[in-house]
């Protein structure tokens, strides 16, 4: 484990790559349609002698005709017992909208081989409106991890709009090289406000998979459930803050333990 110097270093470099590429999205000419520019940081602390796990990102959205476009560059460090490991991912995605009642996302993304990202990540998705206030989702995702580990993943849900709330729920089957089938449930609720883009946002998870949070060096299959609470703040018209706190418990056949989350990120609209 590093000492509180070395990390608040650590941190602090991080930080530093995120806005230098946040500055750069920033850059780009008017006519690409730029929404949103995002920095963030994400920390997570492992209990027992599972480290730590530090990511710093930069995000940019944009919309191009009828598609939504977003890219992003993270730079993440993971700490587990003598081992510390680095890496750098790179990700995108286009959500469509092909008519009123279709709207397909195709994601992509590249990391350096090592346990702090999933070195190859493919997804598509395909979202359907085809009742008033709800819509319907399904997709597949393939990822390949640290040590070669393949997971197939095949999700459906549905999702609820009521007033101000936004219900959704998901279910998702994994598939994976090391560990066999497994499963994970997902349920997620958000309340905007009333006025402005403010909302609040909670997360409850539960399931079997091994894949359905973070990769550590050894693959362990078991249970897993987790819960998360967001708020996006608006601070002026253009500028947001995002504050999220949560907590994950692990319990594979050898060993229980959990992961407390903290992150933080700001927002620039256009």
């Amino acid at each position: 484990m590093p000492s509180g110097k070395s990390l608040f270093a650590q941190v602090i470099k991080m930080i530093k790559q995120a806005l230098l590429a946040a500055g750069i999205f920033s850059t780009l000419p008017a006519y690409a349609g730029l929404k949103s520019i995002t920095a963030g940081y994400d920390f997570i602390d492992y209990s027992g002698n599972h480290g730590t796990r530090n990511v710093a990102y930069a995000e940019m959205v944009a919309n191009v005709d009828r598609s939504t476009l977003l890219l992003n560059i993270s730079q993440g460090k993971r700490d587990y017992e003598t081992e510390r490991f680095n890496a750098t991912r790179g990700q995108g995605a286009v959500w469509y909208k092909w008519n009123n009642w279709l709207t397909t996302r195709t994601g992509i993304a590249f990391a350096d081989n090592t346990p702090v990202f999933a070195r190859q990540d493919f997804r598509q998705d395909i979202n359907l409106n085809l009742l008033p206030k709800s819509v319907f989702s399904t997709g597949y995702r393939y990822t390949k991890y640290y040590d070669d580990a393949e997971v197939n993943a095949w999700q459906g849900g549905i999702g609820l709009y009521v007033g101000q709330l936004i219900a959704n729920y998901r279910y998702t089957h994994y598939d994976s090289s090391h560990t066999g089938g497994s499963y994970s449930n997902m349920i997620s609720f958000r309340l905007k406000d009333s006025r402005g883009d403010g909302y609040t946002q909670l997360w409850l998870s539960r399931g079997t998979g091994a894949y359905i949070y973070d990769w550590s060096p050894e693959t362990l299959s078991g249970s897993m459930k987790s819960i998360s609470l967001q708020r996006i703040q608006p601070l002026t018209a253009q500028l947001n803050l995002g504050l999220t706190a949560g907590k994950r418990w692990y319990d594979t056949p050898t060993n229980e333990y959990s992961g407390l989350q903290f992150a933080a990120q700001i927002s620039w609209k256009f």
